[in-house]
């Protein structure tokens, strides 16, 4: 997790949100003015080094996720929840019970 404000965050990260696919394509997600998701476009192989130098630095810089979510419990959803998921194991009759 690397959350500006809450950990040092590098100078110079790309503002930009982009998937490194397979190490080796780098697909940048493409956003209209208020932010909604337009497309998403694939850079060339000269335009990779950039990309992979600022994941790296990136993925240096931050924490592991386990450790970030225990000291966050105010992100963590409430018992009883609308939203809340349970793992369910199938039963004979072939109905979901929680495990």
């Amino acid at each position: 997790m690397l959350r500006d404000g809450e950990h040092p965050v590098p100078d110079g990260l790309l503002e930009t949100d982009y998937w490194l696919v397979n190490g080796d394509v780098v697909v940048p997600m493409l956003y209209d003015g208020p932010g909604g998701f337009v497309g998403a476009g694939i850079l060339r192989p000269a335009e990779r080094a950039r990309f992979t130098d600022d994941l790296a630095r990136a993925w240096a810089a931050a924490e592991p996720w386990a450790e970030w979510w225990a000291r966050h419990p105010e992100f963590h959803r409430r018992e009883g929840s609308a939203l809340q998921c349970h793992q369910t194991s199938a039963s004979p009759a072939g109905t979901a019970s929680p495990s």
